[in-house]
């Protein structure tokens, strides 16, 4: 089906209208920016820049006690420890009191608190510790202070030495039980000798975690002139959109 040249002129006629119209409006889309504009302005004043670092958390030197593999140890139980340990508020207090002039508060990635009495769950939102869980196990630091990156990877060292301690104290009470209790035989020779290696290579230094240094702090909310740039376009397009249904609105009236 041909279109007729008296069509095309129409519709020429409606488009060239239908700009005048949004320019003879354009006091009404400049508010709608203006709003928007403002909107925006308070929304980046109000809300703080995201900043993140992180510390990457391996197994180092595992215990001879877990008759599990690695992998699973690693997924399911060092990890699971290191944050039992880390979130534990006596283990945060006794390392504060050899840090005092720490800015790191123990809310700042505890897991419940209490709200009119009652313990609630905290939401990790609110944390500025939390962990992340997967290929590479993370502990995550919602802050681009130095001070307090320094002090959570202070800290995580401190639970790696208390968790190690742990775990050597268990195997050197194993060690004096079989002695004890036990027989030599070639199965209990093989154990005193696993457990008699796990605390030589704990004295050499070898500890139950692997703690990266933190990474530098990496901007993870979107930039501000991101932000205003489309902020303001939205506002236009709405602003345009409001226009052209009050032309709608005119016609349908007339």
């Amino acid at each position: 089906m041909k279109i007729g040249s008296g069509d095309v002129q129409a519709n020429e006629l409606d488009f060239v209208e239908l700009i005048k119209f949004i320019w003879q409006s354009r006091r009404l889309v400049f508010c709608f920016i203006f709003l928007g504009f403002c909107l925006v302005s308070g929304l980046l004043i109000v809300k703080d820049e995201q900043y993140v670092s992180k510390l990457a958390i391996d197994v180092g030197e595992m215990p001879p006690f877990s008759n599990i593999s690695r992998d699973v140890w690693r997924k399911n139980g060092a990890f699971t420890s290191f944050q039992q340990v880390f979130t534990n508020e006596v283990v945060f207090n006794n390392w504060r009191e050899e840090n005092k002039n720490t800015n790191l508060k123990f809310n700042s990635f505890r897991n419940n608190r209490f709200i009119d009495d009652v313990m609630v769950q905290q939401d990790d939102a609110a944390k500025i510790v939390v962990f992340e869980v997967g290929k590479v196990n993370q502990v995550v630091i919602k802050s681009r202070d130095l001070d307090t990156i320094i002090a959570v990877k202070s800290y995580a060292d401190y639970v790696d030495e208390v968790v190690t301690d742990s775990f050597q104290n268990r195997v050197i009470a194993d060690l004096e039980y079989i002695r004890k209790n036990f027989q030599m035989g070639d199965a209990v020779i093989r154990e005193i000798l696993n457990l008699e290696r796990y605390l030589g290579r704990l004295e050499q230094g070898h500890s139950t975690f692997r703690i990266s240094a933190p990474s530098y702090p990496k901007r993870v909310s979107p930039h501000p002139l991101y932000v205003a740039t489309f902020g303001l376009f939205f506002s236009g397009m709405f602003g345009v959109a409001f226009v052209l249904f009050l032309r709608m609105l005119r016609k349908e009236a007339h």
